[in-house]
């Protein structure tokens, strides 16, 4: 028997001999698809951000409160924190005693051009920032004769700029203002930073979820 010839099979294509390929309608709706799914996904992926965003910005004002107090003890002068309502910037700053205002006065007015003693020259103001997307949402100061007496002198040492909120003192014997901080993210939860005045003692509370701030 004769053998049979070997037959191949043709390949279907398309008319004009090209493959199909995505039409630019199909292109579009996966680009919607995706923009969609962005969409849906973002605030999950964002969300433990800023929740972490804002325990930074409270351990940020923390470790500050604890540093201004030592500062006070190991300088002997009275320290004050001030922050800006509703933004994000906060200073500190050593307050001269009165023996260095009066020190400061005399050398100003010398003419012998004297220069003052460097110890008097370390009360720069040391301002810094919260981390992005968290700010300062309020806050409260007991007022108290120290805090009266102190309030008079830093009066004479306005900030420049912003305005600034009322000031919390640490003084040398290792007490402070008694305050507390409101702290808030870009999404409406919020932590508060408390500072307890007889002792100087800084704690952090939990994180306030926009929901539980409106109850």
């Amino acid at each position: 028997m004769a053998a049979q010839p070997t037959r191949f099979r043709r390949t279907a294509f398309p008319a004009g001999g090209r493959r199909g390929g995505f039409t630019l309608l199909e292109l579009f709706l996966v680009l919607a698809i995706l923009v969609l799914l962005g969409a849906l996904t973002w605030p999950a992926l964002t969300g433990p951000l800023a929740v972490q965003r804002l325990k930074s910005g409270a351990d940020k004002v923390r470790i500050q409160f604890v540093q201004a107090r030592l500062d006070a003890v190991s300088k002997g002068r009275v320290v004050q924190f001030r922050f800006t309502p509703a933004g994000d910037r906060f200073l500190i700053e050593s307050m001269p005693t009165p023996e260095a205002m009066t020190a400061d006065a005399d050398v100003g007015g010398s003419s012998e051009g004297g220069s003052a003693d460097e110890s008097l020259q370390d009360g720069a103001p040391v301002e810094d920032q919260l981390p992005e997307g968290v700010r300062f949402a309020g806050g409260s100061v007991a007022s108290d004769l120290r805090a009266v007496a102190a309030l008079a002198q830093s009066a004479a040492l306005p900030p420049d700029g912003d305005s600034w909120s009322e000031p919390i003192f640490f003084y040398p014997d290792g007490s402070a203002s008694t305050a507390t901080v409101l702290l808030q993210n870009q999404r409406g939860s919020a932590v508060e930073v408390s500072l307890r005045g007889a002792t100087g003692v800084v704690s952090v509370g939990p994180i306030t979820s926009p929901e539980e701030l409106s109850r």
